[in-house]
């Protein structure tokens, strides 16, 4: 599971295999393999096959990549408890 937190306007890109995004806080905009998806606090989309997901936080926002379309009972406790205000975590 990798979080990860964005101010409004960034803009994060990652190639993904067949994961979920999960939107843990704030609203983001999620384009891929030619579809536009916007994710709203606790809205998940399923990322299918191996893409390029381009994502940009509309408003400073907090999202997990997961395995799965449920996350357990202490990965949502980890994700959706945190603080809002934004951290980079992001790391290659």
């Amino acid at each position: 599971m990798q979080i990860t937190h964005l101010k409004a306007a960034e803009v994060f890109s990652i190639r993904a295999i067949k994961t979920w995004i999960h939107c843990a806080a704030g609203q983001i905009w999620l384009s891929h393999d030619g579809r536009d998806v916007i994710l709203e606090c606790g809205q998940k989309w399923q990322i299918e096959g191996t893409d390029t997901v381009v994502i940009q936080a509309l408003q400073n926002s907090r999202f997990v990549f997961a395995n799965n379309a449920h996350l357990s009972q202490s990965e949502q406790s980890a994700v959706f408890s945190m603080n809002n205000q934004p951290r980079h975590l992001i790391g290659s």
